[in-house]
């Protein structure tokens, strides 16, 4: 569950000020430890502001340009079924192609 700017202030307050504890406090409100400690060093460091949402990337998992050219490369003269799907490895995680059309249009 994503909460607002408001919502994770008021669960700030609601922490500071409890008697019960910080780690029974969270239990009873169904907050994650280590997610209430990065919303309060955030709170610390930039206020009521570092509680806002952070912006996302409007695209899933995207392949760096100089690997997209790689990848391009490998895929002149391979049958589609081949090139497809196919796995790279980039910084130690594998990244799954789905670029079918994309990368074959571009050949």
């Amino acid at each position: 569950m994503r909460f607002s700017q408001q919502e994770k202030f008021e669960i700030i307050r609601m922490v500071e000020d409890s008697e019960l504890g910080v780690v029974r406090t969270l239990r009873e409100l169904g907050i994650n430890k280590s997610t209430f400690y990065k919303w309060y060093g955030n709170y610390l460091r930039k206020g009521f502001d570092g509680l806002a949402p952070k912006k996302r990337n409007s695209y899933w998992n995207p392949i760096p340009p100089r690997m997209r050219e790689k990848v391009v490369g490998l895929g002149i003269g391979q049958s589609r079924v081949v090139a497809t799907g196919a796995g790279l490895p980039y910084h130690g995680q594998t990244q799954v192609l789905h670029l079918r059309e994309q990368c074959l249009s571009d050949t």
